[in-house]
């Protein structure tokens, strides 16, 4: 009986020591330490498009703890759908990867919005706050033809208890157009098929707070033990758009919270997935 007792102990103990490893392995993990010009050297997936170098910046905010807005992730041992890459998040890096409990509602008053997000999510001016942004520019010798993938999440994505209220689209756009222009840009951060820009708003799933809406789009509500810490997420998705050859581009990835700065959204943008095509004809 005592060894019966000591082997209970030995388990137990055992257990305990293991658990916060196999938590761990659970959720993302993420990295602020890249630099900008790193990050984006991960998001490209084939040498036919250049970088130009000098182009790639970042803005959003600092906080005083020195946690970033921005950063690279893995999926680790975790069962999140995209193995690792770009987040960008309207809140703080270190908050996102899981448990899934309480809500992310890092802000700050000198955090603003971003007036192109607004135009390309049809909202008014200045109702956008904590914006994030990364762009750069790029040009392709040969090809006509880009795409890459992405996921998008959201704390104001309500499950039926939650607080809070519906309404708000906190959102996000892949904004293009020619460099150094006055052309218009066009957001690659659409419905499939369509000019419907997704948002909160625009894709939400069944059984949650909100009245859904493209449902087909919709990944799943997040439960407390899920591998990110927002409420619900997209399905991966893919943003695509025909270019010209030779012709160099200006990309500017942007996201932000709508209404206030509290219920923070992350765009994971896939490594790799930065790619084209080049189309022959018949």
């Amino acid at each position: 009986m005592v060894k019966y007792a000591q082997r209970i102990h030995t388990l137990y103990t055992l257990f305990l020591f293991l658990l916060p490893c196999l938590l761990f392995g659970q959720f993302i993990q993420v990295d602020g330490s890249l630099t900008k010009e790193e990050l984006v050297e991960k998001f490209i997936g084939t040498t036919c498009i250049q970088i130009v170098e000098s182009s790639v910046h970042i803005k959003g905010w600092t906080f005083d703890d020195n946690d970033k807005i921005y950063g690279y992730f893995t999926k680790s041992s975790s069962s999140f759908g995209i193995d690792e890459g770009i987040l960008l998040s309207s809140g703080k890096l270190l908050d996102a990867p899981g448990p899934n409990f309480g809500i992310n509602n890092a802000d700050h008053k000198d955090w603003k919005g971003d007036t192109d997000l607004e135009k390309a999510l049809h909202l008014n001016s200045g109702t956008t706050y904590n914006a994030t942004i990364l762009e750069f520019d790029f040009i392709s010798p040969e090809l006509n033809h880009i795409s890459f993938d992405y996921l998008f999440a959201s704390e104001q994505y309500l499950k039926k208890y939650d607080k809070g209220n519906c309404g708000y689209t906190d959102g996000f756009a892949f904004l293009i157009k020619e460099a150094n222009t006055s052309e218009t840009y066009r957001n690659l951060a659409v419905l499939p098929n369509t000019t419907t820009p997704v948002s909160v708003n625009t894709v939400f799933g069944n059984d949650g707070k909100c009245s859904p809406i493209n449902p087909q789009y919709f990944g799943q509500f997040n439960p407390n033990m899920s591998p990110i810490s927002f409420n619900g997420q997209t399905i991966v998705m893919k943003a695509e758009t025909y270019i010209i050859p030779g012709k160099r581009y200006h990309i500017k990835l942007v996201i932000a919270d709508q209404g206030n700065g509290l219920y923070d959204s992350g765009v994971f943008l896939k490594a790799g997935s930065f790619v084209g095509t080049k189309s022959l004809g018949d």
